[in-house]
């Protein structure tokens, strides 16, 4: 209970903004906070301890189960190209839209609501440092349903171990223009670190995995679908002119769309650098007519 106290400063997150800048405990206006909301994604490290489809050394994960989503590991294969790069995760789109909040939210975007997509990146550099590489080194693969009905086992190795993930629909924090005060900064901040909590929380009761002590230290932050970028990066200059030169909007009604907001804390051990996030790009157009040939990507942190 004290914990619960302690928490700053919402108990349950409710999607709208209006109802988050309207609790007594929220002290922001509007223009001080930007409220969009993301599909998180948890990843759960394969506890002995806890419940697991996978095992922490199972790079190989049975093909047969129902829901293909995982992060790390080898990806699903089958009669379609796997880029040489490295394998991230992939969401298995069917199962994903099983979930009445996940299924809501996807009804009110142009994602498609079946298939597998599976997500590659070199992990070296990104649409500014290799500008000479598609994608900047990142690669999404569409696979649809028909298709993956002839699914197999990848060979290889992997480089990440295969970790299961459960899927949240919740609020995305960032700072608002008029968000210049080190009071307004700070309650973003507990947002956000509030709205990864609960993504966490909602695991552990579900999926029975032992809830660690909430006097530790912050628990990590989450990978995300959707959304918008983390709070403390920007959309500057330079990252609209990559977007405008490798993405160019194909009418006045299109627009850039975060498919992916990649945490590199917890499953990829920092491979993107200290405290990093892999963002990658797509066109709305391109992802309403399923075609994710054509991406950018950035990688973010120190």
């Amino acid at each position: 209970m004290l914990a619960q106290l302690l928490l700053v400063p919402l108990d349950e997150l409710p999607p709208e903004a209006e109802a988050i800048l309207s609790d007594p405990r929220v002290s922001l206006t509007a223009d001080q906070v930007e409220v969009v909301p993301a599909i998180y994604l948890v990843d759960h490290d394969g506890d002995p301890d806890s419940v697991s489809l996978y095992a922490a050394d199972d790079t190989h994960p049975d093909e047969s189960e129902h829901d293909l989503t995982r992060m790390g590991g080898l990806p699903t294969a089958g009669p379609w190209d796997r880029p040489d790069t490295v394998f991230l995760l992939q969401i298995d789109l069917s199962t994903l839209c099983q979930a009445t909040a996940v299924h809501a939210f996807i009804a009110t975007t142009v994602m498609p609501t079946e298939g597998l997509l599976q997500v590659f990146h070199t992990t070296t550099g990104d649409s500014r440092t290799d500008s000479h590489i598609p994608g900047g080194g990142a690669t999404v693969l569409y696979v649809p349903e028909a298709l993956l009905a002839q699914r197999s086992r990848a060979d290889g190795e992997a480089l990440f171990p295969v970790r299961r993930i459960s899927m949240e629909v919740l609020p995305a924090f960032r700072f608002g223009p008029a968000a210049t005060t080190d009071e307004a900064f700070a309650q973003v901040i507990a947002l956000q670190t509030r709205a990864d909590t609960i993504a966490r929380e909602a695991t552990w009761y579900r999926e029975g995995d032992a809830r660690p002590d909430p006097f530790d230290e912050a628990l990590p932050t989450s990978s995300r679908m959707l959304g918008s970028q983390w709070f403390d990066f920007d959309a500057s200059a330079e990252t609209r002119n990559v977007l405008d030169a490798d993405l160019p909007l194909r009418s006045p009604r299109d627009r850039h769309i975060l498919l992916f907001d990649v945490s590199g804390d917890t499953a990829f051990d920092g491979v993107f650098g200290d405290d990093a996030r892999l963002e990658i790009w797509i066109r709305e157009s391109d992802l309403a007519a399923r075609d994710f040939g054509q991406v950018v990507s950035f990688i973010r942190g120190t």
